[in-house]
This record gives structure tokens, C-alpha cells and sequence, in this order.
């Protein structure tokens, strides 16, 4: 990821888009200077998935200094590696 920003800062054409769970993607796109994180759904009738409108979009900047916090945060309490997210725990 840290390679596609990279990318993207150097104005060569990047498409990131990996799952960290639970419908959510974290995205970088060429032409956007930031690190987008947003659920996809597959719409009833089609095959390929599709973002919602909501998400939340970070500067790069910003993104930076999230990673220094959940560096710090990972540090401090080790025992959250193995926690359970609450969302797969939900049903619709």
C-alpha cells in the first residue's frame, strides 16, 4: 500500500484496492490524493461489486499520522491483534 501512495504522490497511475473485512475496502485511485475506506455491496441482479456512497477519505497526510496512532496503539495493548470485530458478529 505504502508503494501505491508512493505511486500516486509521483503521478504515476495506481489502483489499490484491498479488503480489510467485513464488505470494507481501503482504495487509492489515480487522480484522488488520498486513501479511501468504504464498504462495496453487490447490487441484487448484477455480479460486481459496487461502492456505497458514505466512506470515509483521508489525506495522505492524514493517513500518515493514523498509521503513527495505530502503531502506538498496537504497542500499547497487544492483546487487541486477536480481538474479534463486532461487525462479524452482527446479522442484518
Amino acid at each position: 500500500m505504502e508503494r501505491c501512495m508512493k505511486k500516486l504522490v509521483d503521478d504515476i497511475p495506481v489502483s489499490y484496492r484491498q479488503e480489510i473485512g467485513d464488505g470494507y475496502y481501503v482504495s487509492i485511485t489515480t487522480g484522488f490524493y488520498c486513501i479511501d475506506i468504504r464498504k462495496f455491496f453487490i447490487p441484487h441482479g448484477k455480479t460486481e461489486i459496487v461502492a456505497t456512497r458514505r466512506g470515509l477519505a483521508l489525506r495522505l497526510g492524514e493517513w500518515a499520522n493514523l498509521r503513527k496512532i495505530m502503531v502506538a496503539i498496537d504497542n500499547s495493548h497487544p492483546t487487541l491483534a486477536t480481538a474479534m470485530s463486532c461487525c462479524s458478529m452482527m446479522t442484518t
